[in-house]
């Protein structure tokens, strides 16, 4: 499976939207330079330009269409801050495309020189038009692009982050997804625990009950059980009786050292055990 190098922020809303991502919080990242986003230029129209010998200037030498992954450098934050703000209206840039912006080699294509291919040039740029036909030697001249008034605009969707920018933010959303569920189910393990103890703290204050009150009483209630146990076994220890009572499921096999001692401190029952000489 071929890996992607650039994601739109639609697939990447899509995948991360749903833990808390948002296009503003992309923004804040953006400011915060914790992500570098980059423009896609999806086949604009443009002038293409060389570098001049004797002008500082670009000169216009055709008109053609060009795709490519443009790197803003930091122009990109205020980009980004305006494509957010117009909420999704495409925005208006003026920068010149420099060709040594651009991510690899730039896609050119349906290159004209001749006709009316440069009445959109700006009135300074007038008098810097020298056409021609393309070529492989004026392809490694072209430092410039120019974007036509009708191209040069950018939407979200002229919006990529690289794979190391969505690895962060997936990292970064994801593992905080994942301790705030566990946090949010240990407070809700935490809350029912309270709960209860506050419920057995209230049943024992409404029944005017201590706690030791209330585990004698149950012994009380096992008492008829363990005594029957007692006569038919009379002579055995304490231990036993209790081991009894636990295999016959009276009481818990965790309770029966806690059921002997009872059994060796009541009067009654331990009347049936094994006397010791």
């Amino acid at each position: 499976m071929v890996e992607k190098k650039y994601y739109t922020i639609e697939e990447i809303l899509a995948f991360l939207g749903g833990r808390g991502l948002t296009v503003g919080i992309i923004g804040s990242y953006t400011r915060e330079k914790l992500i570098h986003p980059i423009i896609y230029l999806n086949s604009k129209s443009v002038h293409a330009c060389e570098a001049s010998s004797d002008s500082p200037a670009a000169i216009a030498v055709g008109h053609c269409f060009l795709s490519a992954h443009w790197d803003l450098g930091a122009d990109i934050i205020s980009v980004v801050d305006k494509l957010i703000l117009s909420k999704p209206v495409a925005i208006k840039i003026r920068q010149l495309v420099k060709r040594k912006m651009l991510i690899g080699e730039p896609e050119i294509f349906s290159w004209e020189y001749q006709g009316n291919v440069f009445d959109t040039i700006p009135e300074d740029f007038k008098d810097l038009i020298r056409p021609r036909p393309r070529s492989e030697e004026l392809d490694k001249k072209l430092e410039y692009f120019m974007l036509t008034p009708s191209a040069a605009t950018l939407g979200l969707e002229n919006l990529l982050l690289t794979k190391m920018d969505f690895d962060f933010l997936k990292n970064h959303f994801i593992t905080q997804t994942i301790a705030t569920e566990l946090q949010a189910k240990e407070l809700t393990k935490t809350s029912k625990t309270n709960q209860r103890s506050k419920a057995a703290q209230k049943s024992g204050r409404l029944s005017g009950k201590t706690r030791q009150e209330m585990a004698q009483e149950k012994k009380e209630k096992l008492k008829p059980a363990l005594l029957k146990i007692a006569q038919s076994n009379e002579g055995r220890s304490a231990n036993f009786i209790a081991g009894r009572a636990a295999a016959m499921k009276i009481i818990p096999d965790s309770q029966v050292r806690q059921t002997a001692r009872y059994i060796e401190d009541d009067d009654v029952l331990k009347k049936y055990l094994k006397k010791n000489k």
